[in-house]
């Protein structure tokens, strides 16, 4: 189970945000993605995500004004989705085969609980080797 690394202190905007609201949220969150969501207040379901580097290279370098554009305009589609139920493996398979590093988490029911990005795949990861040198570390003394 990945819960114990996912966030679960979500960055979120409604699709109709402007460029602009996103960028002053990423800046004083300190966050570097936020999820795009439909029903923010009620009942949200992601629809996309926006990183910095998303607003950089789609945005910033075409000189785009910021307060112009909708979050749901340059949002990462269609949405890559973990479900909070996967093991460490298959989550790593599926960023790896999508080519993302920040993916919304959901429950069965598809309610949004966290994001995991990779930086937290790695940490299960290297709490998994630590588990399995103090088994040979006990096994071998």
């Amino acid at each position: 189970m990945l819960d114990k690394y996912i966030s679960h202190d979500l960055i979120m905007v409604s699709q109709d945000a402007n460029l602009e609201e996103v960028a002053t949220l990423m800046r004083a969150k300190n966050v570097g993605s936020v999820i795009v969501v439909e029903n923010k207040d009620t009942n949200p379901v992601p629809t996309g995500i926006i990183t910095d580097r998303d607003m950089v290279t789609r945005l910033l370098a075409q000189d785009i004004k910021l307060d112009e554009v909708s979050a749901q305009d340059i949002a990462s589609e269609p949405i890559v989705l973990i479900q909070a139920s996967q093991g460490l493996q298959q989550t790593l398979d599926l960023m790896e085969s999508k080519g993302v590093r920040r993916t919304p988490v959901v429950d069965k029911e598809g309610k949004l609980v966290g994001m995991i990005a990779l930086d937290d795949v790695m940490v299960a990861m290297i709490d998994r080797l630590e588990s399995i040198a103090h088994v040979i570390k006990h096994q071998i003394h």
